[in-house]
């Protein structure tokens, strides 16, 4: 009796973790992602340099 009780909870906890990676790995769907998330934010665009150690040397002493 007590090894089935133990292959029981075994069985039980297995389910229950499979369900839980089941349910966090799901791919959320666009209308929830418009929904619970703010506005994405501007990305940066560095400049373009010809003359990237003319470039640094003037940031360096700026």
């Amino acid at each position: 009796m007590k090894t089935n009780n133990r292959f029981i909870v075994a069985i039980v906890l297995v389910v229950v973790a499979t369900l839980v990676a089941v349910v966090s790995c799901k791919k959320e769907t666009q209308a929830n992602l418009s929904g619970n998330s703010p506005q994405p934010s501007k990305t940066f665009t560095p400049p373009q340099v010809d003359n990237m150690n003319a470039y640094l040397k003037e940031f360096k002493q700026s």
